[in-house]
């Protein structure tokens, strides 16, 4: 029996035939045999976590080949930051207490609305940087570069931490002073030949619009999770 089938239009179809070995091959109607096709993952868990756990170790091999699909994985582990500096600010209000905050308005404006917010300006802080460094001649990828800098969004999550309220405000600076010095170097990685001091300015102009949107909107309308809420209290 052969091991390709014709459909009714005359195609032929691959079909999987079992080597001696057990490995899976392909043989499609002229007799080539191809092994199974790969299944391309978006999302590598395994692997993202390894980039994160380097990244902690202030490791730069966590922004090291990095490839464009991940930057879902790094958006991903922005997100997750982001949200668990939230849950922090947000475990912060309700044991300290505040009478002009409710736990409940705490909860939707810092937790959901805040971390929506924060994650559209930390794409702002992404393009201002691409803007800055393309403007002095130099070329990113693009999704590279949001690749390095979610996964170096990564020390933001200790913000959760927060709810420990004694220090709390200390822990609140060391996760945005941590964050900053590695989003430098995941810039830094990914174009390595920028010189450094045109990485630090198009960086710091992007962190700092960061940082001062947000505390204007915490301010304003409490829309900022994580460290942001000082600006409420």
């Amino acid at each position: 029996m052969s091991d390709s089938t014709a459909n009714s239009e005359g195609q032929s179809n691959e079909v999987p035939d079992d080597d001696s070995d057990g490995v899976v091959e392909w043989v499609d109607s002229n007799g080539f045999v191809s092994p199974e096709p790969e299944t391309v993952s978006l999302l590598d868990l395994r692997a993202a976590w390894r980039r994160v756990r380097l990244v902690f170790l202030s490791d730069d091999a966590a922004y090291s080949d990095l490839d464009d699909s991940e930057a879902i994985a790094g958006s991903v582990v922005a997100l997750v930051s982001i949200f668990a500096a939230a849950i922090g600010g947000w475990l912060y209000v309700a044991i300290v207490g505040n009478d002009s905050l409710s736990i409940t308005r705490v909860i939707l404006g810092s937790v959901l609305a805040g971390t929506a917010v924060a994650f559209a300006a930390w794409l702002g802080w992404i393009f201002i940087v691409h803007w800055w460094l393309e403007r002095e001649g130099h070329q990113l990828n693009r999704f590279r570069l949001v690749a390095a800098m979610g996964f170096a969004s990564a020390p933001f999550a200790i913000s959760i931490l927060m709810f420990s309220v004694i220090p709390a405000f200390g822990i609140a600076v060391v996760a945005l002073a941590w964050w900053f010095v590695q989003s430098q170097r995941a810039i830094a990685a990914v174009l390595p030949q920028a010189p450094p001091e045109r990485v630090q300015k198009a960086n710091l102009a992007g962190f700092a619009t960061f940082v001062v949107v947000l505390s204007l909107l915490a301010f304003a309308a409490g829309l900022a999770p994580g460290p942001f809420v000082f600006s409420r209290l």
